[in-house]
């Protein structure tokens, strides 16, 4: 698993969580926090690290202090993620969903979104680098 899947999968969860809280295309710094801190992204993240290696560089499975490291590191980016057209159309998308649902399960369309702002990282983590 690269940074930059770890960095899609913790944008599109807070994301999630943030507009399933609020309701407003926005990610909230405290969402960004819990989401990260939270067991459940944790076990996300471990469940898609690939067995051979990890962008982890003390082991194959990260640590506590290795997610707030993360968490630290791009929580002053969040700006700039929500200005992306990806996660702009993603929250976009979670609109639709709401509003259908009754029709339609939890992340029916959302999913799709996932591999464009996984690209997005991929640029955005390579300008840096």
């Amino acid at each position: 698993m690269s940074k930059a899947t770890v960095l899609a999968l913790a944008i599109t969860e807070s994301a999630s969580s943030s507009f399933r809280a609020s309701g407003q295309p926005v990610i909230e710094r405290t969402i960004w926090h819990e989401t990260l801190d939270s067991s459940d992204f944790q076990k996300l993240v471990i469940q898609n690290l690939s067995p051979a290696r990890s962008f982890f560089s003390r082991s194959n499975q990260p640590t506590l202090a290795d997610f707030r490291d993360f968490k630290n590191e791009y929580v002053a980016h969040l700006n700039e993620f929500m200005r992306w057209s990806t996660v702009r159309a993603f929250f976009l998308i979670l609109q639709a969903e709401k509003e259908m649902s009754e029709r339609i399960p939890e992340d029916f369309f959302s999913e799709t979104l996932y591999d464009f702002i996984l690209e997005d990282c991929e640029e955005f983590l390579s300008e840096r680098a």
